[in-house]
């Protein structure tokens, strides 16, 4: 930035400069100039030459001064038709870019119908099997109900088991048992000695 400050005002400098030459230029010219008329009003004679000569001459120095006052102008123009070239050629590669990767505004439309119809199926799925869950499968506390039932025969046929052998133990104790047994064993030992 600072750089291209430093050139503005060189070139500023220099076509101060230029229009200083320019400037001493017209005023020699007009000087003689003025002399012509006066050697021309002593002569009393109309100095055509003379006339076309500051014409031209005052031609040369406008169009020198609407020189330098263009050419500046002329080179930003330069340089912004290239930056603008610059620009429009990256526009198009941007838009190239969305064109081949990006989806289209339609595509995306009929994209967004598909996912809006799938999430319609999926919810309908989805309804209709929490609607056969709920016919078919039994609600927990049901089966907590019955869960409880189950344990409570459980322990009902236990308390009987335990109540059998609880009376079974006062019945026969194991020293009745034992001697149950062995009385058992002599008489089918006895009955073995006698049929011989």
């Amino acid at each position: 930035m600072a750089s291209n400050g430093n050139s503005q005002s060189q070139s500023i400098e220099v076509l101060g400069q230029r229009v200083s030459a320019i400037e001493s230029s017209v005023n020699k010219l007009t000087n003689t100039v003025d002399n012509y008329i006066q050697r021309s009003q002593e002569n009393s004679k109309t100095p055509w030459g003379l006339i076309i000569s500051a014409m031209m001459a005052g031609w040369v120095i406008f169009g020198g001064i609407g020189w330098l006052a263009y050419s500046p102008v002329r080179e930003n123009q330069t340089r912004y038709e290239s930056a603008m070239v610059t620009m429009a050629t990256a526009q198009a590669a941007l838009v190239e870019t969305l064109r081949t990767d990006y989806l289209s505004r339609d595509e995306a439309d009929t994209r967004a119908r598909r996912s809006e119809e799938d999430r319609r199926r999926v919810d309908d799925r989805m309804l209709r099997f929490e609607t056969y869950l709920s016919e078919k499968i039994v609600a927990r506390p049901e089966h907590e109900e019955k869960w409880r039932s189950s344990e409570q025969r459980f322990a009902d046929v236990q308390r009987q088991i335990d109540e059998v052998k609880r009376l079974y133990g006062e019945t026969y104790n194991a020293r009745d048992i034992i001697q149950n047994l062995q009385a058992k064993m002599d008489r089918l030992e006895a009955e073995l000695r006698a049929k011989p």
